[in-house]
């Protein structure tokens, strides 16, 4: 990221996984490096449990995630964390 200042927009997309991703300690080193790389626009992904239909009709095993959505309570928990270590920058959201 510093190495192309002003030549490309860079939007780092973090995936908030129940039961992986979703611990405020892995949130928060997430948002502390991102802030030392000089990121300016970061966005935060409720994890979507659909996907997991699409697999077996490809012929291929079901990944061993969660079977469920992100509580708006976890939702907004996580980006609280996040915007507590990351404050050089847009934080969103995606999708809106």
């Amino acid at each position: 990221v510093k190495s192309y200042p002003n030549k490309t927009k860079l939007v780092v997309r973090v995936p908030l996984i129940p039961s992986v991703t979703l611990y405020q300690e892995n949130i928060t080193a997430i948002a502390d490096k991102l802030r030392e790389l000089e990121v300016s626009e970061c966005a935060l992904l409720p994890f979507n449990p659909m996907g997991r239909h699409s697999y077996p009709p490809l012929g291929r095993e079901p990944y061993d995630l969660p079977k469920r959505w992100l509580t708006p309570d976890e939702t907004n928990m996580a980006l609280e964390w996040f915007t507590s270590s990351f404050d050089c920058g847009n934080v969103y959201l995606w999708p809106q």
